[in-house]
């Protein structure tokens, strides 16, 4: 599952986790799952002394799967390089890590931390994560739909609309971050200039499938 062809040229992964097959995404996350599980379960009798402080399962937040990613929460004195070498040893491979901060933006959400003022817990906000703002890395920028002079566009809209009205629920905690998520998809596709009866009619039904306010659309 490590090697993969693109251009007539044979490469071979050598960073993360190799996805290989139409299963292996679905296996390799499943097997990290239960490798991680098993790890953070099994606290050595020095977890909290010297070096040995830095293991993972003293976390306020334990590293959690998050589909391809492996997401926790840190105490701000904790060395992030430290506890990514301790998970290096769980896949005896080099990990990389694609955020840290207050805001961690993956391809499709962007998680939001809150500290709170009252010693109580953070609070921690999901939603669909805008390529616009000024969070996004470089190497995190997408196209999520074609260009409307795309000859494959209007067939691409017919699955890529139903993706992103379900992605409108799924990445947020109210009904207000959903209506966020709404405008931003409509603020994309509008961009595009895509011909409405493409995709208007498509979210439209969509949305009122999955219980979603209906936005203002002509």
């Amino acid at each position: 599952n490590d090697l993969f062809v693109y251009l007539n040229v044979v490469y071979r992964q050598i960073r993360g986790i190799a996805i290989g097959g139409t299963c292996s995404s679905q296996l390799a996350c499943a097997d990290c799952m239960v490798s991680e599980y098993n790890y953070l379960q099994t606290v050595p009798p020095f977890a909290l002394q010297g070096l040995a402080s830095l293991h993972p399962c003293i976390l306020p937040v334990k590293p959690g799967r998050f589909r391809d990613n492996c997401l926790g929460m840190k105490f701000v004195s904790t060395s992030f390089d430290d506890l990514q070498s301790w998970l290096e040893g769980v896949y005896n491979l080099q990990l990389q890590c694609e955020g840290m901060g207050d805001i961690w933006t993956t391809l499709q959400g962007e998680i939001q931390v809150d500290q709170a003022t009252d010693h109580s817990p953070p609070i921690i906000h999901i939603r669909l994560a805008d390529k616009g703002t000024k969070f996004t890395k470089a190497h995190q920028c997408l196209m999520r739909y074609p260009d409307a002079y795309a000859p494959k566009a209007p067939r691409t809209l017919k699955s890529l609309v139903p993706a992103m009205s379900k992605n409108c629920a799924y990445y947020r905690d109210t009904l207000a971050d959903a209506q966020s998520n709404i405008e931003l998809v409509v603020r994309d596709l509008q961009g595009k200039e895509y011909c409405k009866r493409w995709w208007v009619p498509c979210l439209k039904g969509c949305l009122d499938k999955w219980g979603l306010p209906l936005p203002a659309l002509s």
